[in-house]
């Protein structure tokens, strides 16, 4: 795509590109070993993160890690099946923020499947700003 096309963005639309994490290290280091020049993004999971696969995915091109944690509270991601917690999601914009060529978003259901009004407070406790220019989680007020 790249060389045929000369397509300079990509997604990768692999359900969650870091899973397993090494096949991901091995296409950015195919990436970078063709010498190939193009940003991309793709879905990453939260719990597959390391800092040396950020600086091996930035230096191969990656312009966006996205993560789809779709809620913020342990009932909401309890019954949404994510197999994640709250603090792996807080962990992931740690080691994205570490890297000041790291840019990421995140997604959040606004109504998530366990809402009710008791944890909507849960639900709401991130203040949203702006980082990069992207909407982000930027602490959790505790």
């Amino acid at each position: 795509l790249v060389n045929h096309y000369k397509s300079d963005f990509l997604f990768f639309a692999d359900s969650v590109f870091n899973i397993p994490l090494g096949h991901a290290e091995a296409i950015c280091r195919e990436i970078l070993k063709r010498d190939l020049k193009f940003k991309w993004t793709a879905y990453h999971h939260e719990k597959y993160l390391s800092r040396d696969y950020i600086e091996l995915a930035v230096e191969a091109g990656c312009a966006r890690f996205s993560f789809s944690p779709d809620g913020y509270s342990k009932e909401t991601l309890k019954a949404l099946g994510k197999g994640i917690e709250v603090e792996d999601i807080k962990n992931a914009f740690r080691l994205i923020k570490e890297n000041p060529k790291a840019y990421a978003s995140f997604n959040f259901f606004l109504i998530s499947p366990a809402f009710n009004f008791k944890f909507f407070r849960a639900d709401s406790k991130p203040t949203v700003s702006t980082y990069h220019g992207l909407f982000v989680i930027v602490s959790d007020n505790s």
